[in-house]
């Protein structure tokens, strides 16, 4: 019986994941290529909303995607390069290696 349950719910399971999926909508009407061109998708209507085209995208689709760059075609810069800060020497560094020197020496 708990096999039977089991495999019941099983098919439930998967009928009722099978409809939650991509319907073909956009969330803002601005995404869709079909609406690029629309006034209320360019500026300057779309400013108030923040529903721009270049806005939703990340990118103007009037002058081709935006290539991402990657870390092999930068240049280090010295903002780049992280440099520890060297400590000053104590004063008395002489004093300690002399001490340590005796106290060796005693032993």
């Amino acid at each position: 019986m708990k096999t039977l349950t089991a495999i019941f719910s099983a098919i439930i399971l998967a009928l009722g994941l099978s409809a939650c999926g991509y319907d073909g909508h956009y969330r803002y009407p601005c995404q869709d290529p079909a609406n690029w061109e629309a006034p209320e998708c360019n500026p300057p209507l779309c400013e108030a909303t923040g529903t721009c085209t270049t806005d939703l995208l990340g990118y103007d689709p009037k002058e081709g995607k935006q290539e991402e760059i990657s870390s092999e075609d930068t240049e280090p810069t010295t903002s780049d390069i992280i440099e520890e800060p060297s400590a000053p020497a104590p004063e008395n560094v002489d004093n300690i290696n002399n001490m340590v020197d005796e106290l060796s020496e005693g032993n």
